[in-house]
């Protein structure tokens, strides 16, 4: 692993092409620049695999992003693609459960893949981190994260619009995915 891990961007399952999904996500990085500094054929690619979650930071915004996708583009060589299981014990318990004034579906009771995009050298940190990242609630202090990744949340949805369920880590270029499609579409953007 080059650098530290700090920055990880959520991605969310594409939403139907309509005008309001395209206005919606189109302030997915606020001020900066459009698209995040990614070209719009770029993002004629990505659009039917994933859109961007609005992280509220101006290191999401100003180039950051693009700057992940091609390092991983560059290394898609030495890139792997694997899954990993997260049993039931080792999943944060989504917060919304305390406060929902319906009945949320059970606690998940079988493991949970996550899949993963990563440089080969960098498997066992990575693992690691997804591990971390799914068994704790809140942005962690073991990686001093900008933002969360929420991945508990994805693992143990209670509605339907727990829609993040995709990850781009920025400083080391490495994604992973608790979605299938949309992490087989990743791979097939890279390949």
């Amino acid at each position: 692993m080059q650098q530290r891990i700090r920055l990880v961007q959520r991605l969310v399952k594409p939403s139907k092409q309509d005008k309001f999904s395209q206005i919606s996500n189109a302030f997915a990085f606020g001020g900066g620049f459009k698209n995040g500094g990614i070209s719009e054929e770029a993002m004629n690619l990505i659009r039917p695999i994933f859109r961007f979650d609005y992280m509220g930071a101006a290191e999401f915004e100003f180039g950051n992003v693009p700057k992940a996708l091609a390092k991983i583009f560059d290394q898609r060589e030495q890139m792997i693609h694997f899954e990993i299981l997260i049993e039931p014990k080792n999943i944060g318990k989504n917060y919304q459960r305390e406060y929902a004034n319906e009945i949320c579906p059970p606690f998940p009771d079988q493991s949970k893949p996550v899949y993963v995009f990563c440089h080969k050298d960098d498997r066992k940190e990575v693992e690691d981190f997804i591990r971390y990242e799914a068994k704790n609630k809140h942005t962690s202090q073991k990686y001093c994260l900008k933002e969360g990744t929420l991945l508990n949340l994805s693992l143990d949805p209670v509605d339907s619009r727990d829609g993040i369920q995709g990850w781009l880590e920025l400083d080391n270029g490495f994604m992973f995915f608790t979605d299938k499609e949309m992490f087989e579409k990743t791979i097939a953007l890279f390949a």
